[in-house]
């Protein structure tokens, strides 16, 4: 009997941490694009799952997790079966949803930056910025 309160805890627990850092965020999910120099970046999110196509031809693919909790919103990208270079690191990123327009901006993983805290105006050493549209709009 005095097992299930710790058992309700628990579930309670569980279930708080679940809706803290979700797989993913509904506002998020589907395909952005931004030129950036000339060139074309798409991102893609869907279910926990990222993709990012570069210019250069460059694909980057990997699992994505974010915490809407935190202002500006996190991502988390934890890159996969891609690029040597950063396969098993996680991208920390800030981002932001209005309407059909993605603030987003990450750190290079490769050069142990920190999570970016606001939305520089231009790129910075081991952070980059992107304005994307929500493709097809």
């Amino acid at each position: 009997m005095q097992r299930s309160p710790w058992l309700a805890f628990t579930a309670v627990l569980f279930v708080l941490a679940g809706s803290v850092f979700a797989a993913g965020d509904g506002q998020l999910e589907g395909t952005w694009v931004a030129e950036k120099g000339g060139k074309k970046i798409e991102l893609r999110f869907a279910k926990s799952e990222f993709a990012g196509q570069f210019p250069g031809g460059k694909i980057l693919k990997g699992a994505y997790k974010t915490d809407t909790t935190k202002t500006p919103k996190q991502l988390d990208i934890t890159f996969k079966e891609t690029d040597p270079k950063v396969d098993g690191k996680t991208a920390e990123c800030i981002y932001e949803v209005n309407g059909d327009t993605l603030k987003w901006a990450a750190n290079d993983p490769t050069r142990g930056t920190t999570r970016p805290k606001e939305f520089p105006e231009k790129d910075r050493p081991g952070i980059i910025s992107l304005t994307l549209k929500r493709a097809g709009k």
